[in-house]
């Protein structure tokens, strides 16, 4: 007898965040795996409905973010929802994927990464694995050179 699968009982919690507000269906795979609980722009309102939400993986877009304000940004995010873990989806650039890392971020990959990509970094982010893509492979080397 052949068993059927059937989606997971538990799918993770995932919000999308953005400058002006974020677009899961352009930013994540579609996935039984996945319960998208919000999209949500990036406000002070937002990340207080964080924790009312707790999400396992916050996606967030920080291409409309300034470079300053990055690391700061996700460390508020980070703050209100401490066992969230974040993917930063950031333009290709190392200076960009520092900030990300310095602020918190359990994943970072390019934001122009296809919407698979996405989904894996928040697979291996809900695990606490480190998961880094393009300019952010380029800061895990610099630092660990000899």
């Amino acid at each position: 007898m052949r068993r059927s699968t059937s989606p997971c009982p538990f799918p993770l919690r995932v919000v999308a965040l953005g400058h002006g507000g974020a677009d899961a269906d352009l930013l994540l795979a579609p996935s039984p795996m996945i319960t998208v609980q919000a999209e949500l722009a990036m406000t002070p309102q937002a990340i207080r409905e964080l924790v009312m939400l707790g999400p396992d993986v916050a996606v967030v877009d920080l291409r409309d973010v300034p470079l300053a304000c990055v690391a700061a940004q996700l460390r508020r995010i980070h703050g209100a929802s401490r066992r969230t873990r974040i993917v930063a989806l950031v333009p290709d650039e190392v200076a960009w994927a520092q900030q990300a890392l310095l602020g918190g971020a359990t994943a970072c990959i390019p934001a122009a990464a296809d919407r698979v990509a996405v989904l894996r970094a928040v697979h291996d982010a809900a695990r606490n694995r480190l998961h880094l893509g393009g300019a952010a492979r380029t800061v895990l080397q610099r630092a660990t050179a000899p």
